[in-house]
């Protein structure tokens, strides 16, 4: 299963804070148009893979970079689905490390946004 397949499932099935926030408004890549909010986009920066060198070569584990966007109407809307977001990221089996966080605002809809970007680490890919 992919990394992208794991974390919708992982993000939308437990009873958490996230799930209350958001249910299953939960995008990969961009938010759908007419989506209602709250919700969180995720979409795949980058994949750094450690390889285990011989004939093979086989991927032995990934830590790709992805990018959580949380939009809210309003700023302590999208900070509280961060927080959330931050919380079950953490909960999760596998290995992450939270790189950078920011708050940005779309100037046409006025909707707040705050960005999270984490590494997860990930077997295969």
């Amino acid at each position: 299963m992919s990394l992208e397949s794991d974390l919708f499932t992982q993000l939308t099935t437990a009873a958490t804070t996230l799930y209350t926030l958001v249910g299953t408004r939960v995008y990969p890549d961009a938010m759908p148009q007419g989506a209602q909010i709250p919700c969180v986009v995720y979409q795949r920066i980058s994949t750094p893979r450690s390889q285990a060198f011989g004939s093979a070569q086989t991927v032995v584990v990934s830590s790709p970079r992805i990018q959580f966007s949380c939009w809210a109407a309003t700023t302590s809307g999208a900070l509280a689905v961060c927080a959330a977001l931050r919380t079950r990221l953490l909960a999760m089996s596998n290995p992450v490390t939270l790189e950078n966080e920011y708050t940005l605002r779309d100037p046409d809809t006025n909707y707040a946004r705050r960005n999270l970007d984490a590494f997860i680490a990930h077997v295969g890919e």
